[in-house]
């Protein structure tokens, strides 16, 4: 009776913890909880103060399964505190590649206000200086002011190419291109094809000529021929 009295009073004490850890010890759980170990406890000192004559002698089944239960949360005990260890030094590693993250940005943000500054120092000096060429062309013609007449626009008809032009010098030169080369192929050919030029290049007269017939044009062939002399 009092091993039992005694293992049921263990396991409401670890019962009332769990629920320590989720409810508040005004809660209606935690009050019976606490009601159950008085009645367990007051029960196991009126079990200790009788006296009996039987003694028992064997394994507590009860002490078995807490040492069991003990072991366990010791063993798991053990794994988080190991867990622990390795986040803190995750967390440590983060910690420190967050502060390289953070001033790598600062250092960023003072390159681009950099990039800035020179871009509104190179308009800046690229406007002087544009400013002062005006003024030494000025000087050097003598000019004492310019004022804009008007103001330049876009054309509506491109200046190049006008085909009208390209299109009558176009016809000129073909005309006159052609003419001049059939009147050098002409000049060149040295061919004979009257019997005037035959008399005129051989010194020779004609005496007959015979008609080549073909199927597409019938041409004359002429024949020259020596005169023998008696």
């Amino acid at each position: 009776m009092i091993s039992n009295l005694e293992a049921r009073l263990v396991e409401l004490q670890l019962k009332e913890k769990e629920l320590l850890i989720k409810y508040t010890p005004q809660s209606r759980l935690v009050k019976n909880v606490k009601e159950k170990i008085q009645m367990v406890q007051e029960k196991l000192a009126q079990n200790e103060k009788k006296q009996y004559g039987k003694s028992r002698v064997g394994l507590n089944t009860t002490y078995q399964l807490l040492q069991e239960e003990l072991f366990r949360n010791q063993a798991e005990g053990k794994a988080l505190a190991a867990k622990r260890e390795i986040q803190n030094t995750q967390l440590t590693d983060y910690h420190g590649k967050l502060e390289q993250l953070n001033q790598i940005e600062v250092k960023l943000n003072q390159l681009e206000q950099s990039v800035d500054v020179n871009r509104q120092n190179y308009r800046l000096y690229l406007a002087k200086f544009e400013e002062s060429r005006i003024s030494d062309a000025m000087d050097n013609k003598k000019m004492a002011n310019v004022s804009l007449m008007q103001s330049a626009f876009t054309p509506l008809n491109p200046v190049s190419p006008k085909v009208l032009l390209n299109i009558v010098l176009a016809i000129f030169l073909g005309g006159f291109g052609g003419l001049g080369l059939a009147f050098f192929g002409e000049y060149l050919d040295d061919s004979l094809e009257k019997p005037e030029d035959v008399e005129k290049e051989l010194q020779l007269p004609v005496l007959t000529s015979i008609p080549e017939l073909e199927a597409s044009a019938t041409l004359l062939q002429p024949i020259a021929a020596e005169s023998e002399t008696p």
